[in-house]
């Protein structure tokens, strides 16, 4: 595929369970519908070109066996709300999600909210409590938010629950950090963390 292919972005697909397309409902409904224009559905890239996203690189050869999820993004707070499906092939212990595919969406999650208002963050650490076992193939709520600011350093939080929110699955903090980069690369650099329309 040659990188002036068009942007391919994800959607609730066919390998969605039923509860993962009622919390989708629920979130596009509560927020995007009836936020007063506050809320919008974050377009997660799934591949340009030759590059993919890691967290969707196998979608197309895979549907639904690693992740399947939607971030909604709050335009006037720092504030990122979605569903997540984790599917079989995200295994840890028998029956439950394995606990570096939980942190590996905790991280994009954080890392979606600190880019919609400080682009060009890298995180810089990671920090993961696990509170109870994630069932595998379950679908959860997770919700992120930028703690404070301090100059290129950026704080972050984010939760992991069941669709009702009475099962705590696990809590991350993360630090970020806005690189600057120099040089003919620097405008490259920043605009690939925009949104693409």
């Amino acid at each position: 595929m040659a990188d002036t292919e068009p942007y391919i972005y994800s959607a609730p697909n066919d390998t969605w369970t039923v509860e993962s397309r009622d919390l989708y409902k629920r979130l596009k409904n509560d927020l995007a519908e009836n936020g007063n224009g506050d809320w919008l559905e974050h377009e997660t890239t799934l591949h340009h070109g030759e590059r993919r996203l890691f967290t969707k690189a196998l979608i197309n050869e895979y549907p639904g066996k690693f992740f399947e999820y939607i971030y909604f993004f709050r335009k006037n707070e720092k504030r990122v709300k979605g569903v997540i499906q984790f599917g079989s092939y995200t295994q840890g212990p028998p029956g439950c999600v394995h606990g570096g595919a939980s942190a590996t969406m905790m991280d994009s999650v954080i890392g979606v909210c600190v880019n919609k208002w400080y682009p060009g963050c890298v995180t810089a650490s990671l920090t993961m409590n696990y509170k109870s076992l994630l069932p595998l193939g379950a679908t959860a709520l997770v919700e992120s938010w930028v703690d404070k600011v301090e100059g290129r350093k950026v704080y972050a939080l984010a939760e992991l629950r069941s669709p009702d929110g009475k099962v705590f699955y696990s809590s991350a903090s993360a630090l970020f950090i806005q690189l600057q980069p120099q040089g003919e690369n620097a405008d490259k650099w920043k605009n690939s963390f925009s949104d693409k329309k």
